[in-house]
């Protein structure tokens, strides 16, 4: 196995972990973006396999990987500090965003097939309970707090330039959050998801001049 096959194995994702341990700056930023580019493509594969398993088929294989994939995400985005907006590494920790929402989005609405074993059960609702923590997480706290970090980097820049460095996968990032707290908002959730889509949008607002999705009538009518 191994990532030249474009798999996730239990020996790989230590590998990944492990290397996560060592100072991020040493690794180097385009490295840990590179790292979460491809566990963006793992996810893609997964939910590829998850779209196309059939209803009789026993998914204790594709549980087993979501969960090993939930964990090496969080662990890599752990390891992405937003203290100083100067040093963030805001490319990488929008590719490793953007591959925890598409992985919760499968998992997180899910019912438990209480006609499956106990172990393939627990295993559903561990994936679920990860699923939407991790996304009302996203939502509230990391990507709104990325946001901060982008609107701080623009306004320290000249107007004239403002955006042109930040890529389209951080506005998509940024996008699919605001969606998400959208989506929390109207299902009643509390004043956290409020204020985070309120610092998204502005975010959003804020390179509308470099990408047209920021700009969109659609976001802004959230807040």
């Amino acid at each position: 196995m191994g990532w030249s096959k474009g798999e996730l194995d239990a020996a790989e994702s230590s590998l990944v972990l492990s290397s996560l341990s060592a100072d991020l700056d040493t690794i180097g930023r385009f490295a840990t973006a590179c790292q979460g580019s491809h566990l963006l493509c793992h996810v893609l594969t997964h939910r590829s396999a998850h779209k196309a398993a059939l209803p009789s088929q026993d998914d204790t294989i594709l549980l087993d990987e979501a969960l090993q994939l939930h964990r090496t995400l969080a662990a890599l985005d752990e390891r992405l500090p937003l203290d100083n907006a100067q040093e963030a590494n805001i490319e990488a920790l929008s590719l490793v965003c953007c591959a925890r929402m598409i992985l919760y989005g499968l998992y997180g609405c899910n019912e438990p097939d209480v006609r499956s074993s106990q172990e393939r059960l627990r295993r559903e609702i561990e994936m679920q309970r990860a699923s939407v923590q991790g996304v009302m997480d996203l939502a509230a706290h990391r990507v709104p707090r990325l946001a901060q970090v982008i609107i701080e980097l623009l306004s320290a820049g000249p107007p004239a330039s403002r955006g042109r460095d930040i890529s389209l996968t951080v506005a998509h990032c940024l996008y699919n959050a605001a969606t998400e707290c959208a989506w929390f908002i109207r299902e009643g959730c509390g004043p956290e998801m409020n204020a985070g889509l309120t610092v998204i949008v502005s975010a959003l607002d804020q390179l509308r001049m470099s990408w047209a999705v920021s700009g969109e009538d659609r976001i802004r009518s959230y807040t």
